[in-house]
């Protein structure tokens, strides 16, 4: 006897029934490497150093001149 509550099972067709074999969700294709040369690392993560210090400047500068007002 199932309740109203019980989940159907994938047998019977119910919502929690598994996609076809062929279908696009069915196939998990697994990650592609993706190798980057050296000068594009550097040049990646440089990049990445400036924005960051760009972020800290801007918005840590602006929450200690907040707090030292009595923010």
């Amino acid at each position: 006897m199932a309740l109203s509550g019980d989940a159907v099972p994938p047998e019977t067709g119910g919502p929690f029934r598994r996609p076809p074999s062929g279908s696009p969700s069915a196939i998990i294709s697994p990650p592609t490497p993706t190798t980057r040369r050296p000068g594009e690392l550097r040049a990646w993560s440089a990049h990445a150093r400036r924005g960051y210090l760009a972020y800290t400047r801007r918005y840590l500068g602006w929450g200690v001149f907040i707090l030292r007002a009595g923010g």
